[in-house]
């Protein structure tokens, strides 16, 4: 089971999960395509590729898809926020409150995918002091 993560949004406090439904809003938010059949590599592409265009869109359609993992894996069939009202809750963050709020989200998205970036930098390290040895 995916790893659900509490946050406060909307005054309220809500769960976000990135399992498979939320791989497939996401990818259908990122690549405009109501057919989505997440591909996760090119959806990590597309991830850094947003994040260097608009990182506030990038937060709103992580957070969305996030909230739409959890209910629809709670047998809700109607996300429990829009994508609007999560941009509006998004957009009045003050930069603190961002930095907070999205190393968590982000963090707990990279490790549902997949992606452990302390083993990734352990493995870099490793290989690193390797390489100088030669």
């Amino acid at each position: 089971m995916t790893k659900a993560i509490k946050i406060e949004l909307g005054g309220k406090d809500r769960l976000i999960r990135f399992n498979q439904y939320a791989n497939i809003e996401l990818y259908k938010l990122l690549f405009d395509d109501g057919f989505a059949s997440p591909d996760m590599s090119l959806l990590l592409d597309k991830c850094n590729d947003m994040i260097k265009q608009n990182y506030m869109l990038f937060y709103k359609a992580l957070i969305y898809s996030g909230i739409v993992g959890n209910d629809y894996s709670s047998n809700l069939f109607k996300p429990s926020a829009t994508l609007e009202e999560v941009g509006e809750w998004v957009g009045q963050m003050n930069q603190q409150e961002l930095t907070d709020f999205f190393v968590k989200v982000w963090n707990t998205f990279f490790e549902e995918m997949g992606v452990n970036l302390e083993k990734i930098r352990e493995v870099e390290a490793s290989e690193s002091g390797e390489e100088k040895k030669k």
